[in-house]
């Protein structure tokens, strides 16, 4: 898997269709570890374990936020224009 800075541009020779097959298994990934924060979350009884799980599910939903903006970005520049 290739790595791209956040403020990178794709490169040259760059394959949207994998960008997308990648971007699409990170987010099922992501919604996996979501479940099973949350699963632990509700079992979780003591104060500390608490408060870790809800930083775990802040974090991981601010990581889907972002998967989904590239996304939504990766869509916008593959689309083609149109002219008006």
């Amino acid at each position: 898997m290739k790595k791209f800075g956040f403020f990178a541009k794709y490169p040259t020779g760059f394959d949207p269709d994998a960008r997308e097959r990648e971007l699409r298994q990170q987010m099922r990934d992501l919604r996996d570890a979501i479940e099973q924060a949350q699963l632990r979350f509700d079992l979780a009884c003591d104060e500390d374990l608490v408060d870790s799980c809800i930083f775990e599910l802040n974090a991981l939903s601010a990581r889907y936020r972002f998967l989904v903006r590239q996304a939504k970005q990766l869509q916008e520049e593959t689309r083609p224009a149109v002219l008006v």
